[in-house]
């Protein structure tokens, strides 16, 4: 049926749509509409999405032409970039901050 299958269903069922939004994912536990609230509120952040055993962060350059994507994987509950644009200790850059944020919120297991 594909990701907008559902706008093209002629059957007149209406259910489709519910059923649709009903299927939350989760990235070990934690719903993928939560972690997107937390991206919106970063900083350049703009969404989630979410991989076979990675969560990937999709942020704005700070003059917003250019969107860079951060992959973060999960060890001991906590989850850890694989490669960051920052430096160890800067707290400002958009997917540092973003991965502090979770990981004071939620426990990854």
């Amino acid at each position: 049926m594909g990701l907008f299958g559902f706008l093209f269903n002629n059957t007149g069922d209406d259910n489709s749509y519910e059923e649709y939004q009903a299927e939350e994912e989760y990235f070990y536990g934690v719903s993928k509409s939560e972690l997107n609230e937390i991206a919106e509120s970063c900083r350049y952040g703009s969404y989630v999405t979410i991989g076979d055993e990675c969560l990937y962060y999709h942020f704005k350059s700070g003059r917003g032409h250019q969107t860079n994507h951060q992959e973060f994987i999960v060890r001991d509950g906590k989850l850890h970039a694989m490669c960051s644009g920052g430096y160890p200790g800067q707290l400002n850059f958009p997917d540092i901050k973003f991965m502090n944020i979770c990981n004071e919120r939620y426990d990854f297991y």
